[in-house]
């Protein structure tokens, strides 16, 4: 990466339908090589108040605790089923509530990002194999 572009960082706003309304969700990786969670940013449709303090206030915390070593899936479990009045949908598709929503978010990049990053350890041992069989020979 070249010196200009050190100042942004890798996110993903990801877009999901609760009860209370639309939910934005962001999360925000560091520069170093994008492993690690910088952040994690809730917006709730146009509304204000408790539940967007509420879901901003659940983000940083999220966020500290990834900071702070805390393993990702046990979040997601804390996260995921809790439910409130305003459920949405029905089956796996259901949004029981803002924290599932945003612990189902978690899982779905938690499983994208270790996909990536096991492809790029196969592509990278595919051409230490090749770099191998080329000096021996």
């Amino acid at each position: 990466m070249d010196q200009e572009n050190k100042e942004w960082n890798d996110s993903k706003t990801f877009k999901k339908e609760t009860g209370c309304g639309s939910m934005f969700l962001t999360i925000v990786l560091d520069n170093d090589q994008g492993k690690n969670v910088e952040g994690i940013f809730f917006k709730l449709g146009k509304s204000g108040g408790c539940p967007s303090s509420w879901g901003e206030a659940l983000c940083k915390i999220i966020a500290l605790s990834l900071q702070k070593g805390v393993d990702v899936d046990e979040i997601i479990k804390v996260l995921i089923g809790n439910s409130c009045y305003n459920s949405i949908g029905y089956g796996k598709g259901r949004i029981s509530s803002c924290s599932d929503a945003i612990g189902k978010i978690l899982r779905s990049f938690h499983k994208k990002e270790e996909k990536r990053e096991e492809d790029r350890r196969e592509k990278n041992d595919g051409i230490e194999d090749f770099a191998k069989d080329t000096i021996d020979s």
